[in-house]
């Protein structure tokens, strides 16, 4: 991760035990050898969820930086940790063990450097200026935010940095928010109705062949929905299954020049439907894993 040759960075609690113990942050190099190894600030137990490392340059110009989110219900501890290559930079005292946070810059002018935008179980959507140690702006949402916020040029025309935040909340809501102050869009949030968890990750893509991004997101009421960013619903979203959806992805798989959508489901089925509104370059993959990229920063404009 901080060389040319990529790392695999992967994050693990130090036993099975029931004893509280910090997580360990392990980065290994393409032949399996150990190169890095930090702790995260709190002990957890056993019991401690995350769902991994988010990795850009959050802190000053350079390497890049670890940012992990992980929730302990047992010990009530709900963190978000950073790390760069010196070991532990930063806790800050929110987050959720089912989110990734989005690391987008926000600054204007752009200084190159991303902020991290994170959810967290108090209802907050927040975002944080690493290298400042400051909290730029927090959003009161109606409940607690575990899913992960991906961040794009979604709704056109609206000033700089012209990126806007979606994500989901567990009380049915589904949001847009404007990446320089966190407010809300009208007539945005969204209501699921009845009431729903929403955890999965949007997914943002050109689907219905306009020169608009699109909201793909899924419920726990067993419905994927598709949003223009006016909220109206893109037809023939929502669409039943008969399972709760994970986060899904989009490109175009077969290379006909139409995205589709994939995403699994618990009840043990893989989905794939086509766009045939869509129009994208051949084998384009315009939200092509999980939180966007292989380093999970959620952001539609992501580069190297």
């Amino acid at each position: 991760m901080w060389q040319d040759v990529l790392d695999i960075v992967v994050c693990a609690r130090t036993t099975l035990d029931d004893e509280t113990k910090p997580v360990k942050i392990l980065v290994y190099n393409h032949q399996g050898v150990r190169v890095y190894e930090s702790s995260t600030a709190a002990a957890v137990s056993y019991k401690v969820l995350t769902n991994g490392p988010s990795i850009t340059n959050v802190h000053s110009q350079g390497n890049d930086e670890i940012v992990m989110s992980y929730a302990d219900k047992e010990n009530q501890l709900f963190k978000t940790e950073i790390f760069n290559s010196n070991g532990w930079l930063t806790t800050l005292d929110y987050g959720s063990g089912y989110m990734n946070s989005a690391l987008v810059d926000l600054t204007n002018p752009p200084d190159g450097i991303a902020d991290v935008i994170s959810g967290d179980v108090d209802g907050m959507i927040r975002a944080y200026d690493v290298g400042n140690d400051q909290l730029l702006w927090q959003q009161q949402t109606a409940g607690p935010i575990n899913s992960s916020p991906a961040v794009g040029d979604i709704h056109p025309g609206v000033p700089y940095p012209g990126v806007e935040i979606s994500f989901g909340n567990d009380a049915a809501e589904i949001h847009l928010r404007r990446g320089i102050n966190g407010d809300n869009i009208s007539p945005w949030p969204y209501t699921i109705v009845p009431g729903y968890l929403v955890r999965t990750s949007s997914a943002i893509a050109n689907i219905n062949g306009d020169a608009n991004l699109a909201i793909v997101i899924g419920a726990n009421n067993q419905y994927i929905y598709a949003f223009r960013h006016t909220m109206q619903r893109i037809i023939p979203y929502p669409l039943r299954l008969f399972g709760k959806p994970l986060s899904p992805v989009i490109g175009d798989i077969d290379g006909d020049e139409k995205s589709e959508i994939i995403f699994s489901s618990d009840d043990g089925y893989l989905h794939a439907w086509k766009n045939p509104n869509s129009r994208v370059s051949q084998y384009k993959l315009e939200w092509p894993q999980f939180h966007h990229d292989y380093q999970r920063t959620g952001f539609y404009l992501w580069s190297e």
